[in-house]
């Protein structure tokens, strides 16, 4: 979806011009289906693709050093981002559930080498402050039925970011029960602000992720195009 999100944003045309988006729900984690509250059946989802709204969402834009990319759920930066990158270093298809259980020790692995460098952020110029992670969430919902943020919406023109501080591997497993039970900012010692221009550096090597995809490393700037994908929502 992300690929296909990027090449309509890449076309240069105007919202109205632009074919709308939508999609079959045939991933691992369906985050997109999830978060959008489509059915996570291909088979019906396929028939209510004729009959859906048509929706304006806002997107993510992130200008980085190796470019640009969109994205329609969210940015990543930080231990979320070294799990994502560390699934598709070997990847080359289909994960499914079981292979996602089977990767879990690597995923340990590389969360408890990471050294979790300072993230310095600024939220349309004021300071947010330091943390080992950030999140920006343009929708509420992850895959596998987390919380990030319950009212984030992806029309109402800002962001939900999520700043989380260092953290041990038991403090990593508290705040995944809390997005899992309630929602990841209401975990104690996570930041949560509200804006539409977002600007990150780091003091060390820090990964970066959207909508799920690797993408490179901080510095970034994310900022917000309004209404620039018209969604078809069932």
């Amino acid at each position: 979806m992300n690929e296909v999100l990027n090449g309509l944003i890449d076309s240069g045309l105007e919202p109205a011009d632009l074919p709308e988006l939508g999609f079959l729900p045939a991933g691992t984690a369906n985050a997109a289906g999830r978060a959008f509250g489509s059915s996570l059946s291909p088979g019906a989802m396929a028939r209510a693709l004729a009959h859906a709204e048509s929706i304006p969402v806002d997107v993510g834009i992130v200008r980085h050093e190796g470019g640009e990319r969109a994205f329609m759920l969210w940015f990543g930066a930080g231990w979320d981002a070294v799990v994502i990158h560390t699934l598709n270093a070997e990847r080359s298809g289909p994960m499914g559930v079981s292979g996602l259980i089977r990767e879990v020790p690597r995923m340990l692995s590389a969360i408890s080498r990471y050294r979790q460098p300072r993230i310095t952020s600024k939220v349309d110029g004021s300071i947010f402050g330091e943390h080992s992670s950030l999140i920006i969430a343009n929708v509420g919902a992850t895959g596998f039925g987390g919380t990030v943020a319950p009212e984030a919406e992806p029309g109402d023109g800002r962001f939900d970011i999520v700043g989380l501080p260092h953290f041990t591997i038991f403090g990593s497993i508290r705040m995944g029960v809390r997005l899992f039970t309630s929602s990841l900012i209401r975990c104690q010692g996570v930041s949560h602000s509200l804006g539409s221009r977002v600007t990150l550096s780091a003091a060390g090597t820090v990964p970066f992720h959207v909508d799920g995809e690797p993408v490179g490393e901080l510095p970034a700037t994310v900022t917000m195009r309004l209404g620039a994908i018209r969604f078809l929502k069932p």
